[in-house]
């Protein structure tokens, strides 16, 4: 996430309007088009669709910045297919950045390391664009099946 915040501050943020964030081991298999823009763009963790919140990773740890409360959270969000206008993955990186150091310094670390500072980040700034699993996907035995496979995570073939 600081490298994120860094990559933004120069010379990026001011190159482009969105910026994308996925995993390097992404395949684009089917067209992603303009459908994927909003202010805030987050991707519904394929193995964790469909299922009760409860089964939901969420970092439960009360000393961590990640920490989501039971009443919290309608949703899991993957870290490998996020991004949007270049402030608001500024804001985003910047505020989990924060979160991590200060959870490093305390000797902390989240179960779900930056997904769950993702997460925890988009339970209080709601996502504007919500991707399904299509976007990003691999083959599990938890994951629903999807009409098209957009994007696959080879490393988790």
């Amino acid at each position: 996430m600081a490298l994120l915040v860094e990559a933004i501050k120069n010379p990026i943020g001011r190159e482009v309007d969105y910026i994308f964030c996925a995993d390097i081991d992404q395949e684009f298999v089917a067209p992603v088009g303009e459908e994927i823009l909003g202010d805030l763009v987050a991707t519904l963790h394929p193995e964790l669709y469909g299922m009760p919140r409860n089964a939901f990773p969420y970092e439960t740890e009360e000393v961590s910045s990640a920490c989501v409360d039971d009443d919290e959270g309608d949703y899991y969000y993957t870290s490998e297919l996020y991004g949007g206008l270049v402030s608001e993955i500024h804001k985003l990186a910047r505020a989990c950045s924060l979160l991590i150091l200060q959870d490093h310094d305390n000797g902390v670390t989240a179960k779900g390391l930056e997904e769950s500072y993702l997460n925890r980040y988009l339970i209080d700034h709601r996502p504007t664009c919500v991707l399904s699993p299509e976007y990003s996907w691999w083959d599990s035995g938890l994951a629903p099946e999807v009409p098209v496979q957009r994007i696959v995570s080879l490393g988790r073939q």
